[in-house]
């Protein structure tokens, strides 16, 4: 079932952790996030400030200093999920359904 916001409005990603897990391959993290990842990469190339990017993508409290560093990890492994991660998500072959 899908996440409230603190607004109240439906969340389409799971909350964020405080620190990303790491991995050199797709992690079950990133694939909850992968809206969230999208997001952030889109504020950060629309000139949004970290304070806005924290508030109003991770939902934490700007100027916190375990906020900062949530958004610094998070952009690091968006960033690496522009670059290597999604090629890797569409090489992988489905699972069967059945």
């Amino acid at each position: 079932m899908p996440e409230k916001s603190r607004t109240g409005q439906t969340r389409p990603y799971a909350r964020a952790k405080e620190l990303v897990p790491w991995s050199d391959t797709i992690t079950a993290y990133d694939m909850e996030h992968l809206f969230l990842y999208a997001r952030l990469l889109d504020e950060a190339a629309q000139g949004a400030s970290e304070a806005e990017m924290i508030r109003d993508v991770l939902e934490l409290e700007p100027g916190a200093k375990r906020a900062a560093k949530s958004l610094q990890q998070h952009l690091a492994r968006a960033r690496w999920m522009r670059e290597n991660g999604y090629a890797q998500m569409l090489s992988e072959p489905k699972p069967e359904q059945t």
